[in-house]
């Protein structure tokens, strides 16, 4: 396998640089170079040697050069030294022609494997646990600032990080590759395929994720493909919710309580319907360190996302939640909810209001810890609107959403931080929480969160 870039190695010493590096040349037929290697057999003297006598910096300009004069080739693996990634001069070429990456052991690892090393000058004298996590912690915001892929390297053989490796910096489609997707229409707007490829490569998971345009009549065709292609997993989004519960071979409780599906896990052949929307609401509240158990909430809307949110929160500890929709031909539908999540959560209080009675809805605000606009109104281009036209209704302890993301600052939010509330949370990271949360229940592990932030702008 022939690449056109190079690996880059960086780490702590100890860090298995030196080895992984030959683990991959062995096992992938290419060509390493150990820049401390070359620099003790160019200078005809150890690094403690040139450290004692020529000095640290003139050692860290070896290093430079040497690293400017490798970048002119391709398809070899740098093993740098572990203060490599400390110049910024040495990290424009690292990243020129190579991907970095960063193996990362904690402290304790990294001294069982160099305690008996003598030839590490800046840890002469200070060969403990203690100096070297300090060391490490001064480098880490710069280790981690360069590399493009960080693998963990504890209670790993270096065949499987060497593996890792080379399914990280040059993932392919293969014959093994798995799956995933999208369906609903439109679809050509969706940023799940990058959440989701960003995700697999980052973690080097062999799947792959894309996005199919599917309306309701060609959902039941969607869903068989699924099960005869064995894709491990679909994501749903409008106007298919509804109609793929109908071929779900079982629902969660969310799934069956909202009536609708946005993610579909493909369990040998077995189909199971999820709902993540309302867990990404809730998900996105607690990365602004919001609660909702035993929180009093008002929450405005009752369409397929405000549903999700209502059911969730219910679920999640809610101790009172008021549902304020406008009192037409689809408010008994409210109502059968509200009365169906009293059976299901006891003691929660839930109850169907008017949403023209301004007047309710002020006292309930007033009442309440968490103020949510789950429906469109502030939506562009209509950024002039808000759900609460009295600014007497905020307060100082109240918590305000919107899921409204475009644009990211709803004239709600704007009235409300005007109003000193205590806090308002927009709506753009629903959308990537109810990803993680959909990513977990395909996987069984986590999802990136910082990575997928960093990559999306979100």
């Amino acid at each position: 396998m022939a690449l056109d870039f190079n690996i880059v190695m960086i780490g702590f010493m100890g860090s298995g640089k030196t080895t992984i590096s030959q683990e991959i040349r062995d096992r992938y037929s290419m060509e390493i170079v150990d820049m401390d290697e070359v620099i003790v057999e160019r200078e005809g003297c150890s690094i403690a040697d040139i450290f004692k006598e020529k000095g640290e910096a003139y050692f860290r300009q070896l290093e430079t050069e040497l690293l400017i004069e490798l970048q002119a080739r391709k398809n070899i693996i740098i093993s740098c030294g572990g203060g490599v990634a400390m110049r910024d001069e040495n990290v424009i070429e690292m990243k020129r022609g190579g991907k970095v990456v960063l193996l990362r052991a904690t402290p304790e690892t990294i001294y069982e494997r160099i305690k008996d090393n003598h030839n590490r000058p800046l840890l002469e004298g200070n060969m403990n646990v203690e100096y070297i996590s300090k060391l490490m912690e001064e480098r880490r915001e710069k280790y981690e600032a360069v590399a493009d892929i960080i693998v963990e390297v504890d209670d790993k053989t270096t065949v499987e990080v060497a593996d890792e490796i080379m399914r990280r910096v040059n993932p392919k489609i293969s014959g093994t590759t798995r799956l995933y997707g999208l369906i609903g229409s439109p679809v050509g707007h969706s940023a799940s395929p990058a959440m989701y490829n960003v995700s697999f490569k980052e973690l080097g998971i062999d799947s792959a994720y894309m996005a199919f345009d599917v309306d309701v009549a060609g959902t039941k065709d969607a869903i068989a493909a699924m099960k005869s292609l064995n894709i491990g997993g679909m994501n749903v989004t409008m106007p298919c919710k509804n109609e793929v519960v109908k071929y779900m071979d079982e629902l969660s409780q969310a799934a069956r309580i909202i009536g609708a599906v946005n993610t579909i896990v493909n369990d040998n052949g077995k189909l199971i319907g999820h709902n993540t929307d309302g867990v990404g609401f809730v998900g996105n509240l607690k990365d602004n360190d919001v609660d909702v158990k035993g929180k009093k909430m008002v929450i405005c809307g009752a369409g397929g996302a405000a549903t999700a949110i209502i059911v969730q929160c219910a679920l999640d500890g809610a101790s009172e939640i008021s549902i304020f929709k406008r009192k037409n031909a689809t408010f008994s539908k409210v109502v059968e909810l509200a009365d169906k999540l009293k059976s299901e959560v006891p003691g929660l209080k839930i109850d169907a209001c008017d949403i023209a009675d301004e007047e309710l809805l002020k006292a309930r605000i007033l009442d309440s810890d968490i103020l949510v606009n789950a429906t469109s109104v502030g939506m562009a281009p209509d950024v002039d609107k808000s759900i609460v036209n009295d600014m007497s209704a905020f307060h100082k302890d109240l918590v305000v959403c919107d899921i409204v993301y475009n644009p990211l600052e709803t004239k709600l939010l704007k009235d409300a931080a005007a109003a000193g509330v205590k806090k308002c949370v927009a709506g753009k990271g629903m959308l990537l929480w109810q990803g993680v949360a959909a990513f977990k229940l395909y996987t069984g592990v986590d999802m990136p969160v910082e990575v997928v932030k960093k990559e999306l702008s979100l």
